[in-house]
């Protein structure tokens, strides 16, 4: 059906894609970048580091409540050894916390380490998310992005 839709043939749909897991590694991939193109350039349009906090946290509920499905095939198992994630992942990751770095430096944002400031910046957002997609949550994500971007703000921001 994939195929199909594609408009490929045969030979070529099976000598990019092997097998269904190199697909869905591939789509894993594509949709991973998809989200952090858009989640890098709102971070660049936001010098500011209160309003890239809480930019972030609407755009990651945002872009979750237009890509409900993209957002559940996310949130499942993680393809294993897939390099081109590797490679989205850490530029994501370097220009993410650059930006983090440079705020840091200015004091207007804690200096945390990466797995706490993913807790506190994006953890709420992502647990609504998960609730959502799940169908235990019956408001859209975007919804609660004012509340759960303000929260965030008040947990990073660097206080002294």
């Amino acid at each position: 059906d994939i195929r199909r839709e594609a408009g490929v043939s045969v030979g070529a749909f099976y000598h990019h894609f092997p097998d269904k897991s190199r697909l869905a590694a591939a789509l894993y991939a594509e949709l991973t970048k998809d989200f952090q193109d858009g989640f890098l350039a709102d971070l660049r349009a936001n010098s500011d580091a209160e309003a890239g906090v809480k930019g972030g946290v609407r755009f990651y509920l945002g872009w979750v409540s237009a890509n409900r499905a993209a957002a559940a095939f996310l949130l499942g198992e993680r393809p294993a050894d897939d390099e081109t994630l590797r490679a989205y992942n850490r530029r994501f990751f370097a220009e993410a916390m650059a930006w983090w770095a440079t705020h840091v430096h200015y004091r207007a944002l804690r200096d945390l380490q990466f797995d706490v400031i993913h807790a506190l910046w994006l953890g709420p957002a992502h647990e609504y998310t998960r609730h959502w997609v799940a169908g235990r949550s019956k408001r859209v994500p975007a919804t609660a992005a004012s509340v759960l971007a303000d929260a965030a703000w008040q947990n990073l921001k660097e206080t002294t």
